[in-house]
């Protein structure tokens, strides 16, 4: 009978001891018989490695390294990957997480030798926690995907795969794609999208992994704010600049571009509400008292902003407005309040405004970047 092939589980991780050794044991009940755990501590200051070790000696397929100094995360999974990896095909596991479907992996390794392609992925169930709250929200990352997709068709496509949970990559494939070169955060999203590139993806219909969102794990993403989420969004670009150097500057391209990073953007607004409270306060001091205001908007947002506006400033008389025409009959002088939750369309009532006359000070905006406009 023929060897099956080696499949490694990449844990990286950072000061987690308290979760480590349940995300290991999560990984040895994968039913799948020839498969390594790789923990690469990315140099912890904690006692993961005294758990890692640990881990490493009661079980032989467990195998601990640890980096000498702090390489981040990109540089943790580079080594993890393409050092300390010696399976043909990867798949990550967070030290946090743990796989919900035993057979995940195996079943994986039965596509991959049935049918010619580079990835297999799967639903992934998050559980997001609350802080001051008693219960969690779950949602499923994917649904509705053919059982095997062309991979420059998905990547072209409108749908959007976005994390490396709940898949699992051919190694071979990944070795000329210029991968964990940036510090950019989703390292995983530029792999998925530039692994389309070489091959045909097959989808695994059902919830193999379960990713654990607690208050921590989303203030590492979003505390920074809009502006360095923004940065984080580079994955764009730099699949972009990989597309041209493969394949040539092209339409088609820069069309995916535009409409990637759109999208991108536009997801990343939710995260001006981590300071919302404190931001609409900020606009609204500068608009004097008993001013009358315009408040752009659209459905709930538009009403929304406009209780808002009343509950802290009963002085100002706020008239809205959700059509674009109607900006051309107020006076230049006029307070301009954008409460558009889109990054892209927010920049072209901002653009329109300017080019009509409208005073740059006297345009303001809640919903979107906040120094779009500078005050």
């Amino acid at each position: 009978m023929m060897k099956k092939p080696l499949v490694s589980i990449v844990i990286s991780t950072y000061n987690r001891a308290n979760v480590l050794e349940n995300a290991v044991l999560s990984a040895l009940k994968q039913s799948y018989k020839n498969k390594e755990i790789i923990i690469s501590d990315d140099c912890s200051g904690d006692h993961t490695k005294e758990i890692g070790q640990n881990l490493a000696k009661k079980y032989d397929n467990v195998k601990y390294f640890r980096n000498a100094t702090n390489l981040k995360t990109a540089g943790n999974w580079k080594n993890a990957f393409f050092k300390y990896a010696s399976g043909d095909y990867i798949t990550v596991l967070n030290d946090d997480d743990e796989f919900l479907d035993d057979k995940f992996i195996e079943d994986s390794i039965e596509l991959f030798c049935q049918k010619d392609i580079v990835c297999v992925f799967s639903n992934v169930l998050y559980k997001i926690y609350y802080e001051k709250l008693d219960f969690y929200e779950k949602k499923f990352s994917y649904e509705g995907f053919e059982s095997l997709i062309d991979g420059k068709k998905l990547f072209f496509s409108d749908d959007f795969l976005h994390t490396d949970n709940g898949a699992i990559y051919k190694k071979d494939a990944i070795l000329d794609l210029k991968l964990f070169e940036h510090t950019i955060h989703t390292l995983d999203v530029e792999m998925l999208y530039k692994l389309m590139l070489k091959g045909n993806f097959a989808y695994l219909p059902r919830a193999t992994y379960l990713h654990n969102l607690d208050q921590e794990c989303l203030g590492r993403a979003n505390s920074k704010k809009f502006i360095d989420s923004l940065v984080a969004s580079s994955w764009v670009k730099v699949v972009y600049e990989f597309y041209v150097d493969k394949f040539g500057k092209s339409k088609k391209i820069d069309e995916w571009f535009e409409k990637k990073a759109h999208r991108v953007w536009k997801s990343l607004l939710h995260l001006v509400e981590f300071d919302y409270e404190e931001y609409v306060d900020f606009v609204l001091k500068k608009i004097p008292l008993n001013s009358k205001i315009y408040l752009f908007g659209k459905g709930r947002n538009l009403n929304f902003l406009d209780r808002v506006i009343y509950e802290k400033r009963e002085d100002i008389e706020v008239n809205k407005i959700q059509h674009k025409s109607s900006l051309k009959t107020i006076s230049k002088n006029s307070y301009i309040v954008i409460g558009i939750n889109d990054y892209i369309k927010t920049a072209e009532i901002l653009f329109y405004l300017l080019e009509m006359g409208y005073k740059e000070k006297n345009i303001l905006n809640i919903l979107s970047y906040k120094k779009m406009v500078k005050n």
